[in-house]
């Protein structure tokens, strides 16, 4: 997608200095830095157990994957209904009006539009008094105990974070036990802490589902969409982009692949009207999350160690992989009466 920026005017004036805004303080015994999942569960068991908690999360959403990514099906756990997630489910069950209700997919027993996770999510958080959420801010800098205010012995102890804003305003958020619950770990650099990832080889811990030889890459990046169903004689078909290859996609299900003998999933009936490879991910009231790992909208970005300037471009990126599964799946399979909208 081109941005075209239209310049009109261009007026020279003198602009008097002022002072940068001191940031807005804050003092609380937990700081979580970031609202996905993790994030929430985390600010719920402090408070209860009697700590003050402050939640800075960039979005506008709770929940992360679960909710403003799109994800929204609970992998496991399904026998093991305890703690919060057990306080979770039953919200939804409460919401849909039982089990049956949101085993809408073979991919898990528990499956939710993402708006009412967020729903229940903020419920969740709004009855704890001890919580305190604040949006719309992403950390910029760890402090620790040496920079600014003594109060550890440990000079090296994380001690608070400061966070800016889209329009450049910033609070700096002091607390006695700071946890990252970021997106993408964006606290540990911040912090000079030592961290890695990807996969191991084989032989440093004897894992034999490791790869021989160990590599940085991590999961594949997927950007999420949610479809719904506008049901017989509707044409919702997608635009083609540009980089459309269907080539990218065979393979993506048995009836849609080159190979009639391909040992993958199987599309559904011929006629693409109720594809059991979209019913993977079915949601109530007839939405599908679009979210498929064979020769689907997944797509390999190495975006964790991507400055936050980077990082629009990649998610772009993937936004266009989906699209172009989604153009696939209409036309080649004949499932064009579905649409793709918002999580929200």
């Amino acid at each position: 997608m081109r941005l075209i920026y239209l310049l009109t005017a261009v007026m020279l004036f003198a602009v008097s200095c002022k002072p940068v805004a001191e940031p807005v303080r804050y003092e609380t015994d937990v700081l979580v830095a970031g609202g996905g999942a993790s994030g929430v569960m985390a600010s719920i068991q402090a408070a209860r157990m009697g700590a003050d908690v402050i939640i800075v999360e960039e979005t506008d959403w709770l929940g992360g994957m679960l909710t403003a990514a799109g994800v929204s099906a609970i992998d496991g756990n399904h026998l093991l209904p305890s703690g919060l997630w057990g306080e979770f489910r039953s919200h939804l069950y409460d919401h849909y009006g039982g089990p049956d209700t949101v085993e809408t997919g073979w991919v898990s027993n528990t499956l939710f539009e993402p708006h009412i996770g967020n729903r229940i999510l903020h419920n969740m958080v709004g009855a704890e008094p001890r919580i305190t959420v604040i949006k719309g801010f992403y950390p910029v800098e760890v402090i620790k105990n040496g920079d600014r205010t003594p109060a550890f012995e440990d000079e090296n102890r994380v001690a608070g974070v400061i966070f800016r804003n889209a329009d450049g305003e910033m609070i700096d958020v002091r607390a006695k036990v700071t946890i990252e619950a970021t997106e993408y770990g964006d606290l540990l650099p911040l912090a000079d802490a030592g961290y890695r990832f990807g996969f191991e080889p084989r032989d440093q811990f004897g894992e034999p589902m490791a790869p021989e030889t160990g590599h940085d890459m991590i999961q594949d990046l997927t950007y999420v969409a949610i479809l719904k169903d506008y049901g017989d004689g509707a044409d919702k078909t997608v635009e083609r982009t540009a980089s459309y290859d269907p080539a990218l996609f065979d393979g993506t299900c048995r009836q849609l692949s080159g190979d009639p003998e391909a040992d993958v999933v199987d599309c559904g009936p011929e006629s693409g009207k109720d594809l059991y490879m979209l019913n993977y991910g079915r949601l109530p009231n007839d939405y599908y999350m679009i979210n498929w790992p064979i020769h689907g909208n997944d797509i390999y970005i190495p975006i964790l160690e991507m400055t936050r300037e980077q990082r629009p471009a990649a998610i772009e990126l993937a936004k266009e992989m989906t699209l172009n599964w989604i153009y696939f799946i209409q036309t080649k399979g004949g499932y064009r009466h579905q649409k793709s909208i918002p999580p929200g």
